[in-house]
């Protein structure tokens, strides 16, 4: 009879600490809380982050209609639709919000986890270039597919990307080489208040190689104050003889040869 009544007062004690648990969320946290904590911690990277049809769902899940990030008020990043994640609801004690999300960027998938404000982490599959505002907005059009991961710590940004099959018209941070040229671009940079340090963005065609690093400022200015790229441009051995490389290195490449077949350009405003 004891242990009968123990189980009750445990099944009790049990039922009794969900249905406060689930109250605290449900009325003691409303969702302009949780939509103005999310979009005040994106500050802290020097991001604006607008939450679109924010809303709890039961076991602590949460929806949204979309979140739009820029950097500025005119500079678009990114656009996350389709929105759906889940809370760990240990954090609300401590005042902190750890979830994790999923959601879309055009018809790729992003997947991510936050311990707000401290960090956090994006990966994007295969995501179409046209997608990201951002891409578009600083002159680049083309086609093909990004996957990548964005890690927020201590106040910066960390990214990751790759685009195995680019074809992509314009150019990039004042490069003076089309990105025509190449139909593969990976690389790694840093976004750190409003510089961008690019650790290395290598760029892969059938008759080019070039690797491009250094720093260039966005946000404010415009177009970007770039201070100290460096552009790397490597031909292939095949091609250094053709009438198209001739033109291409009598046209942009001759004056910043470094050695033969080895070209570096660095590029400032």
């Amino acid at each position: 009879m004891k242990k009968l009544k123990f189980i009750r007062y445990c099944l009790l004690s049990l039922a009794l600490i969900t249905v406060t648990v689930f109250s605290i969320w449900f009325f003691a946290v409303p969702d302009n809380i949780i939509k103005d904590y999310i979009e005040d911690s994106a500050s802290q990277y020097k991001f604006n982050a607008n939450v679109k049809g924010l809303r709890k769902g039961f076991f602590f899940t949460l929806y949204a209609e979309n979140l739009d990030l820029k950097k500025d008020p005119d500079s678009e990043i990114l656009k996350i639709t389709d929105i759906s994640g889940k809370i760990n609801p240990l954090y609300l004690f401590k005042k902190q919000l750890a979830f994790s999300v999923k959601g879309k960027i055009g018809t790729g998938d992003i997947y991510g986890s936050f311990n707000l404000p401290e960090n956090g982490n994006i990966e994007i599959t295969n995501a179409e270039i046209a997608a990201i505002p951002y891409i578009t907005s600083i002159g680049l059009k083309g086609n093909g597919i990004i996957s990548g991961s964005i890690i927020f710590k201590n106040n910066n940004t960390d990214v990751t990307f790759t685009v195995p099959d680019a074809d992509i018209d314009g150019s990039i941070l004042g490069m003076p080489l089309p990105l025509t040229l190449f139909h593969k671009i990976q690389g790694a940079f840093s976004i750190k208040g409003n510089t961008i340090e690019v650790v290395s963005i290598t760029l892969e065609g059938e008759k080019l190689y070039a690797r491009l690093s250094g720093n260039a400022a966005i946000g404010g200015k415009k177009p970007p104050e770039i201070t100290g790229l460096t552009l790397e441009v490597m031909p292939a051995a095949e091609y250094v003889s053709t009438n198209e490389f001739k033109s291409l290195e009598s046209a942009i490449l001759k004056k910043y040869e470094a050695s033969p077949g080895y070209y570096v350009i660095r590029i400032e405003n």
